[in-house]
């Protein structure tokens, strides 16, 4: 059972021919073509290549078969990118994109340049040569310079318009590939520097948000010290007058009770003469007495003190909460969750007027 397991596993490993196993034939592929993306054993590819369908595809050894992210680029390429079943046919000049037959039969039906992939590479090759090939014109060929330049932009106008884009030579898009490895190359070490100095950042933040903490705790330990010493004076004010009213609330109910001790004792021991007279003086202290009570009432010591804001707290809450905030600095970039740039000021703390 293990042997047999094994020679599972081995077998499972090469390379089988695809029609073949679709039939339960488990047969070693050695050809495979690029166009079905199959692989054949010599029966299958000799068929194959007979076939009117698969005459023209490109067969390889398996051996010398692309791997799969080749493969799926190839295809990539020529996929259509509107109808994933077709593949490209046709440049569209006017609006510089790749077409298939649907395309064209359907949105670009009424675009006046289109032409086939091998037709446009023929005239971009024809195009090529003949820019490379002026240079070497001799000088006195003068004559015959301009007519190959004029013939030349006639086959431009003629098949390419200004939306359809040159399609670079393969040296220059080698050399181009070079230039920005480079720019790549020196964009990483430039960030391999800057790394150590962005790492110290939040350590340069928090000294200086702890400074900023030391300032705002002495400003409010002086306004503590200074509410604080205003409630304690405005307590004893406040203390003073209460007592002044308890006296002279406390002397007018002696009066009063002097008074009424005063008209008892004239009643048992004075005449009428004396209770006139009595009456006479309680009667103009009553009044007096009436006039400072009305006083007393009009002049209620206040119960408690409450603290006045001169400025908003709330304000001043926003302040400092939006007083700073920290940017890279010097001129640089962002980069957002799409991995596009925007250009920004750069990191350093805005300070607002009330803390500078």
């Amino acid at each position: 059972m293990a042997s047999n397991g094994s020679d599972e596993v081995k077998l499972a490993s090469l390379e089988l021919c695809d029609p073949c196993f679709s039939n339960c034939k488990e047969i070693l592929a050695v050809l495979y073509c690029l166009d079905c993306d199959e692989k054949f054993c010599e029966v299958c590819g000799t068929c194959h290549k007979k076939s009117k369908l698969s005459k023209n595809h490109k067969l390889s050894t398996v051996a010398e078969a692309p791997s799969c992210n080749v493969v799926k680029l190839l295809k990539k390429l020529t996929t259509c990118p509107n109808h994933q079943s077709e593949e490209v046919v046709y440049i569209c000049i006017n609006e510089d994109q790749l077409c298939c037959n649907q395309c064209a039969n359907t949105s670009h039906r009424k675009c006046r340049q289109l032409e086939t992939i091998e037709q446009y590479m023929t005239t971009e090759i024809h195009k090529e040569t003949i820019t490379h090939q002026m240079p070497n014109v001799p000088k006195a060929a003068s004559a015959l310079q301009v007519r190959v330049r004029k013939q030349h932009q006639f086959q431009q106008s003629l098949v390419k318009t200004n939306v359809a884009k040159k399609i670079l030579p393969e040296g220059t898009l080698l050399e181009q590939f070079t230039e920005m490895e480079q720019q790549l190359a020196e964009i990483l070490t430039q960030d391999a520097n800057e790394r150590s100095m962005i790492a110290d950042s939040a350590s340069r933040v928090t000294a200086y948000l702890q400074a900023v903490q030391a300032k705002l705790e002495s400003a409010f330990n002086s306004l503590k010290t200074a509410v604080m010493s205003q409630c304690e004076m405005q307590t004893r004010i406040l203390l003073q007058n209460i007592d002044m009213r308890q006296t002279t609330t406390t002397n007018l109910q002696d009066q009063i009770s002097t008074d009424r001790d005063n008209i008892d004792s004239i009643k048992q021991h004075g005449n009428d003469k004396h209770d006139f007279l009595l009456r006479r003086q309680i009667t103009k202290e009553i009044q007096d007495i009436e006039s400072r009570i009305r006083e007393l009432n009009q002049r209620k010591a206040a119960s408690k003190i409450e603290v006045v804001e001169q400025t908003p707290v709330d304000n001043i809450v926003r302040t400092i909460t939006g007083a700073l905030r920290v940017q890279p600095s010097g001129g640089g970039a962002y980069f957002n969750s799409r991995g596009e740039y925007y250009e920004q000021e750069m990191m350093k703390i805005k300070i607002s007027n009330d803390f500078q």
